[in-house]
Formats: C-alpha cells, sequence, structure tokens
C-alpha cells in the first residue's frame, strides 16, 4: 500500500518564501526542514507564479445547469406556486427528459432557498381601511409610552385542537375497528372561544366565552371580567379600553352599556390585528398549550389548561409588547396600511 502523501501547511510555505528572500538556497532550506529540494523547488515556485502558496483544491467538474436553467426553473415554480414538487419536475424535464435528475433539480431548489412551506393565512386588508389604519397610526405615532400605559387590550380568541379532516394509515381489510387504529377521542376535534384583556402592570382577565355571543352575552362579560379588573388596575379615568371592531363590539346595545358604565373606549381602525398586542399574547398561549395538551379530554380541561398557561405568561413579556406600540405604528405608516410582521 502506497504511503498517503503528506500536505505542507501554509505557515511552512510561508516560512520557505521567507528563507528564500532571505538568500538561503533550495538545498540549505531543505536541510532545515527535513524536505526534499524538489519540494522547496515547488513552493518556490508556485508562489513566484501565482504570488501566493495557497492549494488551489479541484472543485469537480463545471455544473451541467447553467443560469438559462436555473431561470427557467424558477419561472415554472412561480408560474404554479402551489403545484407538487412531482408536477415541478415533470414540466422542467419536458423539455429535456435526459439532461437532468431529479435529484439535481432538487439539490439546485435548495441551493436558490426555495422549499415547499405552508402557505400563511393572512387577511387581505381592504383599500378603504388601508387609509383608516395610517391615519389611525399617524395621529398617535408621537405618543409617549406612558400614555400607551394606560391602555387595556383585549380580545376574543379561538382555541381548536385536534383533526378535523380525513386522516389515512395503513391497515388489513379486518382492521376497520380495531382499538390502535381508531382515533382516539383525545385526538379529536375540540374547541373553546376565549375572551381576555391585559394591562402594563401585568394584570389580567380571562372569560370561557360557552356558545354564540350577543350584545347582551357581551356586556354581562364584560360587567364580570373587565370592570373588576378597571376598578383594580386603574382609579379614576386615566385608562383607555381597546376593542376591535367585531359586530357585538360596536351594537347599539353595547355602546350604550359602555357609555352607561362610564368606560372609556378608544377607536380602532379595522382590520389591524397587528397593532392589537394581545394578540401576541393568545401566540404564546397557545404554543405552550400544544406542549401541554396531556389530559385535556374535554373543552373544561381545556379551558383550564389555558386559563393556567395564559396566567403564567411573565408580566416582562407584557410590558416588552407595550414598548413596542410605537415601532408598530411606524411599520404600519410605511406599509401604506398593509398588515405588517407583528
Amino acid at each position: 500500500m502506497s504511503r498517503r502523501r503528506e500536505i505542507m501547511s501554509t505557515d511552512i510555505k510561508n516560512l520557505i518564501v521567507s528563507w528564500h528572500k532571505d538568500g538561503k538556497s533550495l538545498q540549505e532550506i531543505a536541510n532545515l526542514l527535513g524536505k526534499a529540494r524538489a519540494t522547496i523547488q515547488t513552493v518556490i515556485r508556485k508562489w513566484k507564479t501565482t504570488g501566493s502558496v495557497e492549494n488551489n483544491w479541484f472543485k469537480g467538474h463545471p455544473s451541467k445547469f447553467t443560469t438559462r436553467d436555473a431561470n427557467r426553473l424558477k419561472r415554472i415554480m412561480k408560474t404554479n406556486i402551489g403545484a407538487s414538487t412531482k408536477f415541478i419536475f415533470d414540466t422542467f424535464l419536458a423539455e429535456n427528459p435526459t439532461k437532468f435528475g431529479r435529484t439535481t433539480l432538487y439539490h439546485q431548489l435548495k441551493k436558490m432557498d426555495y422549499v415547499r412551506r405552508a402557505i400563511r393565512k393572512s387577511m387581505v386588508v381592504k383599500a378603504n381601511n388601508m387609509k383608516l389604519r395610517v391615519r389611525w397610526a399617524k395621529a398617535r405615532k408621537n405618543w409617549p409610552l406612558e400614555q400607551w400605559k394606560s391602555f387595556c387590550f383585549s380580545d376574543e380568541c379561538s382555541v381548536v385542537i385536534g383533526n378535523d379532516s380525513r386522516m389515512y394509515c395503513w391497515r388489513r381489510e379486518d382492521e376497520r375497528d380495531a382499538p390502535h387504529i381508531v382515533c382516539p377521542p383525545k385526538h379529536r376535534k375540540m374547541s373553546i372561544m376565549v375572551w381576555g384583556a391585559i394591562t402594563y402592570d401585568g394584570r389580567r382577565a380571562l372569560k370561557w366565552v360557552k356558545g354564540t355571543i350577543n350584545s347582551e352575552r357581551y356586556c354581562s362579560l364584560l360587567q364580570e371580567a373587565l370592570i373588576p379588573l378597571l376598578e383594580t388596575v386603574y382609579t379614576g379615568e386615566n385608562y383607555c379600553f381597546v376593542q376591535d371592531n367585531a359586530p357585538v363590539h360596536r351594537s347599539a346595545h353595547t355602546i350604550g352599556w359602555l357609555d352607561e358604565k362610564g368606560i372609556i373606549t378608544s377607536s380602532w381602525p379595522a382590520q389591524s390585528p397587528d397593532m392589537n398586542i394581545i394578540e401576541n399574547i393568545w401566540r404564546d398561549v397557545k404554543v405552550l398549550l400544544r406542549e401541554n395538551l396531556e389530559g385535556c379530554t374535554t373543552p373544561a380541561l381545556l379551558y383550564k389548561r389555558f386559563e393556567e398557561i395564559f396566567y403564567s405568561i411573565p408580566v416582562e413579556r407584557i410590558q416588552k409588547l407595550y414598548l413596542t406600540i410605537p415601532k408598530r405604528l411606524k411599520a404600519v405608516i410605511k406599509a401604506k396600511g398593509v398588515l405588517t410582521k407583528y
């Protein structure tokens, strides 16, 4: 078996060049390093020719996948963004079925950072609402943090667990009702609706909304959950209650009830979940809930678990969200009313 070739380090090569500049002969350098004279001569010749002693590693055969091919593949993907990987490859290879393999195309897609991802669900903001969002944000973009601290943010949240679509598995014909095949109850679809509110100091309220909610039930909910929170946190009229533009929130009955109770509210632009910081709290709770679903076999148990997680969110997290409000307003103005990353 042949002896493996030793690769000379860059530091040794630079030392050889340095000694050569100092006037040492090739044989003297070879004797000092215990190397063959031909090896020293090769290093010096490479340095004189290229000005460097670095190795030029062989990069393999040039890729047959040209820039033109990449543009064609990208064009097919943009034209069929919802198509399967098989369809994309078949369409591309139809023009030249023997030039590239599917593995090559897959690697090229990864190199171009194209990966099949879930389509992000997002609402389309109406043109009129975009203008209202920008107008609302501009009117408040210079408000100090102290003014935002007096805001109490609220909203409803729908919690759904389980799977309501058809599921498939490998089984024999006689295993249709086998225990290990039938979907257990804890994996079936189950949902609850909750209403919540948060304040800057971390105090919050949560209520389970059972069944369909109307204006009367919504006002009853506020009487039970919101008013005790406002009386605990704020004194006098130094607060502002925030709710979105859901029909039960802006009905004549609700507006009359809020006026009767003396609850100070703020106008709110439609289709603006990115400016309501409680939406971020809902997301935090849902992420933790997905990791702690063990034993949530009924809506009551699900609500109890949701409640535990909601009240365990640190105060610091809520206060950091309040600090982002000016940034949210600037982002809305910059995006000209389109939904922002928040």
